[in-house]
């Protein structure tokens, strides 16, 4: 589905339920996808307890990287404005452009800095079973 046509239907929804239960129902949604977000983060830190990372740069070249906004801060202090010419245009929320921008090759020239939350999102999709 294209932005054009999800925004038809977004406006036919709100249209067809009234603006009270739309906006009700997209809050709802919105408490969903971040309680989701945090519960997620959790169960990854506590992967990660078990799980070095080996820097092998999969995650970054393979998966989107989202920002949180301690991220968003500590990369806008690198960065600057130029931070925003390095985010997905697709993504509603926060996500770096893929393969990372901040990879130089196979490195990940920010590795240092960055905070653990964008870690764990990302490589616990690629932990050996």
């Amino acid at each position: 589905m294209n932005e054009e046509e999800l925004k038809k239907q977004t406006l036919q929804y709100r249209e067809l339920v009234g603006d009270d239960l739309f906006w009700f129902s997209v809050s709802q949604n919105v408490m969903t996808i971040e309680k989701d977000r945090l519960r997620f983060g959790q169960l990854a830190l506590e992967i990660l307890e078990h799980f070095e990372c080996d820097r092998c740069c999969k995650c970054c070249t393979e998966m989107p990287i989202h920002l949180n906004d301690e991220a968003l801060e500590r990369l806008v202090r690198l960065d600057g404005d130029a931070l925003f010419d390095k985010l997905d245009d697709n993504e509603v929320d926060n996500y770096l452009k893929s393969p990372c921008p901040y990879l130089n090759g196979d490195t990940c020239t920010i590795y240092e800095i960055k905070p653990i939350t964008v870690q764990p999102s990302n490589c616990v999709s690629f932990m050996p079973n």
